[in-house]
């Protein structure tokens, strides 16, 4: 299924460039005396130029539907009875996801709402079997983007329940986790990062395997869109150096390769499957 959307979108890129190159065609290889003197031949400029307007409109539209497409495919599947598991969900701010590390190693929230599913749980079950990580993100203009990782492993609480493995991405978001391989499970009362000395927990206040505060984080405050870099609520304790630091990221759930560190999404649902 793959293979075949990867044709479609090639084949709809190949139309369009060979919109373009015709149009480039008719536009140049007209007299320039014609163009200032002729009349029809204004009139069919415009009218090939109109005709390319209405071609490149209908291959964005098909290019939409093959991105819902495949969102629809990768998410044909995911079932309870399949083994997938919901391990993190977001959807209207109803749950404070800053949390401690206790808090994060339980799990909290409504499974049927917001909610952390626990890092001691995700741990074991990552451990007991091969998941993949499918991850779901929609944005508060209606687009909807999904990652998915093919090899998903967090490591114990004694190895700070690390980001041990993702293996390989896929997707239509971008790939805005690998960057985080590696990295300790960081909360605010728990620094496992210690690369900024908690710059990032502090300022953003929530559980994640933070790293440079995060090309991505889905478990930072709940806001609407595009993130003011004023908006930070930092502690009167921390230094100016910190601050000028945190300003330049948002305290937000981000997704850098699909919106930018700036931008908060709407909806977020974390969910492993087995492979």
């Amino acid at each position: 299924m793959r293979n075949i959307l990867k044709i479609k979108f090639q084949n709809m890129l190949l139309g369009l460039m060979l919109c373009l190159f015709s149009a480039d065609i008719s536009l140049t290889t007209a007299e320039p005396s014609n163009f200032q003197n002729d009349d029809s031949e204004n009139q069919s400029m415009n009218h090939n130029i109109q005709e390319l307007h209405s071609k490149i409109n209908d291959l964005e539209r098909q290019m939409k539907e093959l991105s819902n497409e495949v969102v629809e495919k990768c998410s044909k599947g995911l079932d309870s009875n399949d083994g997938v598991v919901v391990i993190q969900r977001r959807m209207d701010g109803s749950v404070d996801f800053s949390r401690t590390w206790a808090e994060y190693k339980e799990g909290f929230g409504n499974i049927s709402g917001e909610f952390f599913i626990g890092l001691e749980t995700l741990h074991k079950l990552t451990n007991a079997r091969p998941y993949q990580l499918f991850i779901i993100m929609d944005d508060w203009e209606g687009d909807r983007r999904v990652a998915l990782y093919d090899f998903f492993v967090v490591g114990s609480e004694e190895h700070k329940y690390g980001l041990l493995s993702l293996g390989t991405y896929s997707g239509s978001a971008g790939d805005a986790l690998s960057y985080h391989l590696g990295k300790n499970f960081t909360t605010k009362d728990q620094d496992n990062e210690r690369r900024y000395e908690n710059w990032c927990p502090l300022g953003h206040g929530s559980g994640w395997w933070h790293i440079d505060c995060n090309p991505c984080n889905l478990n930072g405050p709940y806001l609407k869109g595009k993130v003011d870099d004023n908006i930070h609520k930092i502690s009167p304790e921390l230094s100016t150096k910190k601050q000028r630091f945190q300003s330049r990221h948002a305290e937000a759930i981000v997704w850098d390769a699909f919106k930018g560190s700036q931008y908060s999404l709407k909806f977020v649902e974390m969910i492993i499957r087995p492979r």
